[in-house]
């Protein structure tokens, strides 16, 4: 029990590192790259395998398809099953990597990524004043209806006005800009072609498992790595029970018990 209770004590103070603002003070800014192609990402396994005597041909499709175009993630993963096999330095026999290397770093990565990660969508759920509509669960729950590459504004208003069919297309594109932002956790970007993606592609398995979509492989959709690694876990850390429960504890903190006067425009509009 005392075991369990130091965890979660651990688990708390850092979220609270990750989410106090303070820490962010004088560092660099991130700087958004646009997704990279199969070929320009491969270089980066290339460089490894040449310098560390590896080999990633059996996991290669399957890392960079789960990296989704971010050199980061490629070299995190890559890292990571570096790790797994206790590989610091080159040796004279090859390392061939396999699916139970690739499963078990992805798992790592999760591991270490699950306090940052909540620390972002506790930013970009909070509701900071009583609106007529919920924009940032609206459109964060759209996108995990979409693959993780993303899509257009028109993709993914399509979704939203299955169920909501007159919410504003101003909306919208407001929110959209606002969750590409600091202050909304930066769980958007937006790509040179214009589409909308997660920044990263754990957080979309992580808003799936949040908002209770995971994929279903018996209607045939495929489960993605992450959501994989995350079942791998128990969903230790994204239950959709205990992430609200987390979520929810500071969300409502700044709520004003009236409608504001953009409530009464979004209102408006979509009488229009």
């Amino acid at each position: 029990m005392s075991g369990e209770i130091s965890r979660h004590s651990r688990s708390a103070a850092n979220d609270e590192l990750v989410t106090d603002t303070t820490n962010l003070e004088n560092r660099l800014v991130d700087i958004h790259v646009a997704p990279l192609d199969h070929h320009d990402l491969g270089k980066i396994l290339d460089v490894g395998e040449h310098l560390l005597n590896l080999d990633f041909s059996r996991i290669r499709t399957r890392l960079l398809n789960t990296a989704v175009g971010t050199a980061s993630i490629a070299h995190a993963l890559a890292l990571a099953c570096c790790n797994e096999r206790d590989i610091t330095q080159g040796g004279k026999e090859k390392v061939i990597f396999t699916e139970d290397d690739f499963r078990e770093a992805a798992q790592a990565y999760v591991r270490t990524r699950s306090g940052a990660v909540k620390a972002r969508f506790t930013r970009a759920l909070k509701v900071h004043r009583k609106r007529m509509y919920d924009n940032t669960e609206i459109i964060l729950r759209a996108l995990t209806q979409l693959p993780e590459s993303g899509g257009t504004v028109g993709q993914i208003l399509a979704i939203i006005r299955v169920e909501k069919p007159s919410y504003p297309s101003s909306n919208a594109t407001k929110y959209l800009q606002e969750l590409q932002e600091e202050a909304r956790g930066s769980l958007i970007r937006k790509t040179s072609s214009g589409v909308y993606r997660f920044d990263e592609p754990l957080q979309h398995a992580y808003a799936k498992a949040y908002f209770g979509e995971p994929s279903d492989e018996t209607e045939g959709t495929p489960i993605s790595d992450w959501e994989s690694a995350f079942i791998s876990q128990g969903k230790e850390f994204i239950t959709r029970l205990l992430v609200q429960r987390e979520i929810e504890e500071n969300r409502y903190a700044m709520t004003d018990d009236e409608p504001t006067e953009e409530w009464e425009l979004e209102e408006n509009e979509s009488k229009a």
